[in-house]
């Protein structure tokens, strides 16, 4: 069964400052499922827009490994900074948006990264789920996240010819380390990426370009001053980061053939000794490329809507 909590800002502007721009969002929790953790638990906040008309289109948004931006309405869930200030943006331009919890009662942290869940599965039964919710347009979703949840995104290249169901992806500073090989899908993709990022910018040109001439819409936007975090103040620090294949990312070309750009087959074994790792993590958040980050994605999607 879902468990639902809904408050209106209309009542509870001091107890719940988020919701000061007049959005109405409640919290519900699913049963989704995927490989590492099975059968769980996922909360998913809805917030309904503040314009726009019926049905409305939607934005599924997934968090990092740092769920630094907001609790759930209700107090079931966090969310990271872009998804909270994605929210408030999206609704102001007509769009509903669930944003997933991932790691809900699953025990990861930022640098457990070898145990994330598979959250594109999330995502997927979600999406497939909108219809059964009242005045939303399920021609019209939408799949954005930022760094895990970047990643998340990226992996929703690789669908077959004829099961495309997102209208546009817009990836936030995801890793490109890894990535299929382009198949017949031809959903419209978004990525974006800080110059001085730990997570450096070239993968996901070398598979932009690959999928460009494949006749993808693929675009990769450069913030030429921001970090990991779109900030202006960024640092390399100790930590865990999925960029030791960033010069030469490695080519999935189904579960038993690996091979990097420059062509070297890889075993799936040595992926999962940890090949693309690397002991170092990014600091600094004074975000200052952040909300032009989320404008860009949400012109995206705009370009992208069909009536």
């Amino acid at each position: 069964m879902f468990k639902y909590f809904r408050f209106s800002c209309l009542f509870l502007i001091t107890a719940y400052p988020c919701l000061t721009h007049a959005e109405i969002s409640k919290t519900t929790i699913y049963q989704f499922s995927e490989r590492k953790f099975g059968n769980t638990e996922v909360p998913v906040e809805i917030t309904w827009p503040t314009s726009g008309k019926k049905p409305y289109p939607v934005i599924i948004s997934q968090h990092g490994s740092e769920r630094d931006g907001k609790t759930f309405i209700g107090g079931i869930g966090k969310t990271d900074e872009y998804t909270k200030r994605l929210i408030r943006k999206a609704s102001a331009r007509g769009y509903a948006v669930f944003a997933i919890d991932a790691f809900y009662k699953k025990g990861v942290g930022a640098n457990d990264k070898k145990q994330f869940p598979q959250a594109s599965a999330y995502a997927e039964q979600l999406r497939d789920r909108i219809g059964e919710i009242a005045d939303l347009d399920i021609g019209n979703i939408f799949y954005t996240g930022f760094s895990f949840g970047g990643r998340s995104v990226v992996d929703e290249l690789p669908k077959r010819a004829g099961i495309v169901k997102w209208r546009a992806l817009a990836a936030a500073e995801p890793d490109c380390n890894t990535f299929w090989a382009p198949s017949l899908s031809q959903t419209p993709m978004l990525i974006m990426k800080g110059q001085e990022s730990h997570y450096p910018p070239k993968p996901c040109e070398i598979m932009a370009n690959l999928y460009r001439k494949s006749g993808y819409e693929i675009s990769v936007k450069i913030f030429p001053k921001s970090n990991h975090y779109f900030s202006h103040n960024g640092r390399i620090v100790k930590g865990k980061a999925y960029n030791g294949c960033s010069d030469d990312p490695v080519i999935i070309y189904n579960l038993r053939e690996f091979k990097t750009a420059s062509g070297v087959s890889v075993s799936l074994d040595e992926l999962r000794k940890g090949k693309c790792f690397t002991p170092t993590g990014g600091s600094g958040k004074t975000r200052e490329d952040l909300d032009a980050a989320i404008e860009t994605a949400l012109d995206f999607f705009d370009k992208h809507r069909t009536p």
